[in-house]
């Protein structure tokens, strides 16, 4: 009876130990399973950070792009507004041109060929306003 006291004892010792050998593992597994859920913490706010500094980029981006679309659209508004500027000086240019031109022919039919006035602009003496009055 003693031997299988001893026996049940010496078992009882065995079991304890094995017992507190797989709680000292499993007290091993939960701080290193602690430690890889910090280190996943601290990556998950790593790349919290990161998505924020990009979101904010882009926001950044965003109104930078907004500016420079607006810039161009001055840009070319200007643009058209000197073309058309530009349109209405050839036009003025032209006319002025023809306008000339037309002056030229008249004076070419008043002159003579020798050089003389023809007797149409005889009796004109200009006004002070620049105009041509008979007198």
């Amino acid at each position: 009876m003693v031997a299988d006291i001893q026996n049940g004892a010496s078992s009882a010792v065995q079991s304890m130990e094995n017992g507190v050998s797989r709680v000292e593992r499993g007290v091993r597994l939960a701080n290193g399973t602690g430690q890889s859920m910090q280190q996943v913490a601290a990556s998950a706010t790593s790349v919290s950070a990161a998505v924020a500094d990009i979101s904010n980029a882009i926001r950044e981006q965003s109104v930078a792009g907004q500016e420079i679309a607006q810039r161009v659209e001055q840009v070319a508004q200007m643009s058209e507004e000197r073309h058309g500027a530009a349109e209405q000086s050839a036009d003025h240019a032209t006319r002025l041109v023809k306008r000339f031109v037309l002056i030229g022919t008249c004076l070419a039919g008043c002159i003579g060929q020798v050089g003389r006035p023809s007797g149409r602009l005889v009796g004109l003496k200009p006004d002070l306003k620049g105009r041509r009055k008979s007198r």
